[in-house]
């Protein structure tokens, strides 16, 4: 992740001239995507209201985005992670909805595992344990097929969350093991074995 302080600095660019050539690697929503980062480096940081404010603001200017994966990726840095972490529930679910649709609308298979992980991890938040890991499961079963490693530590939070009722003191009518069975049934393939468990 870059330091608020390189993040900052985008935001306080100057925007560029008409006619102007943009670099190669320079992408159009680099200032609205370093918003959503900064937002998410403040609430990290203690700073709820700045957090706040930022991701209202990269809301703003997203409107004006017509780039369906900037789009998706300001809603995945900025107010898909923020809102679940100061409790608004609704909205991270509101946001999550648009970037699962607007990464399907591209047939993003990238960004609907994002939307998937986000979803099953607000799921675990609201205790909702088995739908939560089933999503989370089948997630980490198209990273484990792509090689991606879509913040891995973080989703693997989730994961261990939602194996909590089940741990084998619970006195669940489920039983020691449990949670390791729910985990085999969700990241199951259609066809095959199921994935090693150095993946979980």
């Amino acid at each position: 992740m870059p330091k608020r302080s390189d993040v900052e600095r985008v935001i306080g660019s100057s925007l560029l001239l008409e006619g102007e050539r943009l670099p190669i690697w320079w992408q159009s929503g680099d200032r609205v995507i370093a918003r959503a980062m900064l937002a998410r480096a403040l609430r990290l940081q203690g700073f709820a209201e700045r957090a706040h404010n930022e991701t209202r603001a990269s809301l703003d200017e997203l409107q004006s985005a017509d780039d369906k994966v900037t789009i998706c990726r300001v809603l995945y840095y900025g107010i898909c992670r923020i809102a679940p972490m100061t409790g608004d529930f609704a909205a991270a679910e509101s946001a999550i909805a648009r970037l699962v649709e607007e990464a399907t609308s591209l047939n993003a298979r990238f960004w609907m595992t994002a939307g998937q992980f986000l979803q099953g991890k607000l799921m675990v938040a609201r205790g909702e344990f088995a739908e939560g890991l089933a999503l989370v499961c089948a997630a980490f079963t198209t990273c484990s097929e792509t090689g991606w490693r879509l913040s891995y530590p973080e989703f693997s939070g989730s994961l261990a969350l939602a194996l909590a009722p089940y741990r084998a003191d619970s006195g669940q009518e489920n039983g020691p093991g449990a949670g390791l069975g729910l985990v085999r049934d969700a990241r199951r393939p259609s066809s095959g074995d199921p994935p090693p468990a150095r993946d979980l």
